[in-house]
């Protein structure tokens, strides 16, 4: 058996189709952006509430065993990280679930645009259609 390889390493194909899907994830959609706007501000306001409930709790009633237990319940009912983790995931397993179907996103923000998207066109006959073209219905 003979083998001869006409590229190798970042010359193939399959290199620069994982490239663009690595460099897809930087690119974060406007709702991510937003996401982490929004844990940046809310992490502060649960650690100044879980602060203020220890000093309740271990002032006033004198008690620091359930200014302790106050404490954890504040941060573990108001924690921000569903937001913070759930968004990005969200993003992410996207761009995943469509490159499993052959569709190879390029950046992540796709997703917002896609939203205000009226017309899409593909130029590859044959490639997503039977070869044969034809026209089912007419913009103009």
């Amino acid at each position: 058996m003979k083998i001869r390889a006409t590229r190798v390493g970042r010359e193939i194909i399959l290199y620069k189709v994982v490239e663009t899907i690595r460099e897809a994830q930087f690119y974060k959609p406007r709702i991510v952006r937003l996401a982490d706007r929004v844990v940046g501000y809310f992490t502060w306001v649960i650690i100044s509430l879980g602060a203020l409930t220890a000093l309740y709790w271990s002032t006033y009633v004198g008690d620091i065993a359930k200014a302790v237990f106050f404490v954890a319940t504040v941060f573990a009912t108001a924690c921000p990280c569903a937001i913070g983790i759930a968004i990005p995931m969200t993003a992410s397993i996207a761009v995943l679930a469509t490159s499993r179907k052959g569709i190879v996103i390029m950046r992540a923000d796709i997703f917002d645009r896609a939203l205000e998207t009226s017309v899409v066109l593909f130029d590859k006959t044959g490639t997503l259609t039977t070869g044969a073209p034809f026209v089912k219905k007419s913009c103009f």
